[in-house]
């Protein structure tokens, strides 16, 4: 059997083959234990895993959501099972499933869920990992000083401000009471803290959607992740953004479209082993 993970920063999936998808929280799930029970106890003959964090030749280097070690998981489970696996940054995962189904020059990929990530790959479903395997992390870039600190250790990264974690985060700073923390609920709420959560969101995603454009220049650009399903103006924001942006007359074929997985990461874990 073939054992298929997504480990997310909230949600910690995994099937076999194509049987159902099981479901915990991630905060209580430890990987290593987790896979030395499915191992011994079911006939696995293949892993893959889709991983929120920084991984590279089968290591998990880093996680700022998570708060896993390092930890050279290809290279333990092939020593103590002689059973292959392979591991991926879980956004390059998802935008792994997107390119599958798509016939593209460069398709990028924006995840906005509890983070905010993404991915590009090339039109032989070739990703750009970047030297250190850090390409895609467009939660980090440089914006806003906040009140709060990334799990990268900074206080300014985009996804402070642009993410689902951060209208929670910003919610709760403020005190503000909402049935449930969306952005049609900030909106909608008319008061001048939900104003500013609402606009720094969308002020970082333009940010994030002409810096795209203008360094990537992707023909699909593929919108994903709870917030976004969620949100569905989000993508209305963004067609509105490609009339505004540089060279616009340039762009003979350009998409924007939301994601049509329910969970891209796993459905792009089942690519790894292909």
């Amino acid at each position: 059997m073939r054992l298929y993970i997504d480990y997310g920063a909230t949600n910690f999936r995994y099937q076999y083959d194509n049987d159902e998808v099981f479901v915990f929280f991630s905060s209580e799930i430890d990987l290593k234990e987790f896979l030395d029970e499915q191992i011994s106890q079911n006939k696995v003959s293949f892993v893959a895993i889709s991983f929120a964090g920084q991984v590279a030749n089968g290591k998990i280097i880093s996680s700022p959501n998570i708060g896993i070690e390092p930890f050279d998981i290809k290279d333990y489970v092939k020593q103590k099972y002689n059973i292959p696996l392979e591991i991926e940054n879980d956004i390059n995962c998802a935008t792994l499933a997107e390119g599958f189904t798509r016939i593209s020059k460069v398709l990028t990929l924006f995840y906005i869920g509890t983070g905010l990530g993404g991915g590009t790959i090339l039109g032989d479903n070739t990703l750009l990992r970047g030297a250190n395997f850090l390409g895609g992390e467009f939660g980090h870039i440089p914006f806003k000083k906040t009140p709060f600190t990334c799990g990268c250790g900074r206080d300014d990264c985009l996804e402070l401000s642009t993410s689902g974690g951060a209208i929670l985060k910003w919610t709760k700073h403020f005190n503000l009471e909402l049935d449930e923390v969306t952005l049609t609920n900030l909106k909608e709420l008319d008061e001048k803290n939900a104003t500013l959560i609402y606009n720094n969101f969308y002020e970082g995603l333009r940010l994030l959607f002409h810096t795209t454009l203008n360094f990537i220049d992707p023909d699909y650009l593929i919108i994903g992740g709870g917030v976004a399903q969620d949100e569905t103006e989000i993508v209305e924001f963004l067609k509105k953004e490609i009339e505004k942006s540089s060279y616009n007359e340039s762009r003979k074929r350009f998409t924007i479209e939301m994601s049509s997985f329910e969970n891209g990461s796993l459905e792009g874990a089942r690519l790894l082993g292909n």
